[in-house]
């Protein structure tokens, strides 16, 4: 495996896997002709985007071509955790970063900033029962957990209180709109039979007929002088006819009363007139 991580270096920066914990780079690049190089180096070496061996041209960064072969090689490489002391066995060197973002040996710091601990993984956890600093985050992050839970339930109680104000409005212009039909179905004649909205129209007509019909008895009972009164008779006649008809009235007794009134107070007129 050392001859095997030697040959694997990279020729730019000469890292080699030949070290107890593995400085081989993970991933390499490699031109149209086949020479590898770590992805670092290419990054610094290779700005101008020629390979430093054969000048052939390395094509844009998003075009990069892998080294699958190099890298799968790299990726058996046995190491070892470079802290020490964890026990950890059979590590690769493409195991070795996740094994690192767990080992107990790592060297790390309190996740507070105001405080300057540092020290183990493993002693993190101890040292934040204690720390002020990260009593003070857990206390804050308490209260915004809290704050958050006030606010929906606020705004829950506000949406509930909207919709029952909303209820209550609808109700109540419902209850104005039926008080309001009773009202109205009260006002107009016993006799019409209505049965909603649509009937007050006929309702309305009905009495505007009746209207008519007494306004043709009125006019015709006024004594007519002269030759003009047949010609002042017919002009009533068609403007109640005319009134009738806007009505969709087709009878009524009150106007055949009316009409017969008419006459006689005119045969009195003309018996006088005589």
């Amino acid at each position: 495996m050392e001859g095997l991580a030697l040959h694997l270096e990279c020729p730019l920066c000469l890292r080699s896997g030949a070290g107890e914990h593995g400085e081989v780079p993970l991933n390499f690049h490699q031109c149209r002709n086949g020479h590898a190089f770590c992805i670092e180096c290419e990054a610094t070496h290779c700005q101008d985007r020629l390979c430093r061996y054969c000048e052939v041209s390395l094509g844009s960064p998003d075009d990069a071509i892998r080294a699958r072969d190099r890298e799968n090689l790299i990726a058996i490489l046995p190491v070892a955790c470079p802290h020490g002391g964890c026990g950890a066995q059979h590590l690769t060197r493409g195991s070795l970063a996740q094994h690192l973002a767990v080992c107990p040996k790592t060297p790390g710091c309190a996740c507070v900033a105001a405080c300057g601990w540092t020290g183990l993984r493993e002693d993190k956890e101890q040292h934040e029962e204690t720390c002020a600093p990260a009593e003070v985050q857990r206390l804050r992050a308490a209260l915004a957990a809290a704050a958050a839970e006030r606010d929906a339930a606020v705004q829950a109680a506000v949406q509930t209180e909207r919709a029952e104000a909303a209820a209550a409005r609808e109700a109540a212009v419902e209850a104005a709109r039926a008080e309001w039909e009773a009202q109205t179905r009260a006002s107009m004649p016993q006799d019409a039979e209505m049965g909603g909205l649509e009937d007050w129209d006929e309702a309305a007509a009905q009495a505007e007929m009746v209207a008519a019909c007494q306004a043709r008895a009125v006019l015709s009972a006024v004594p007519q002088v002269g030759d003009g009164g047949e010609a002042v008779e017919a002009e009533s006649d068609a403007a109640t006819v005319d009134m009738t008809e806007d009505s969709g009235y087709e009878g009524s007794t009150v106007e055949e009363s009316g009409g017969d009134l008419g006459e006689e107070e005119l045969e009195e007129a003309e018996a006088e007139a005589g």
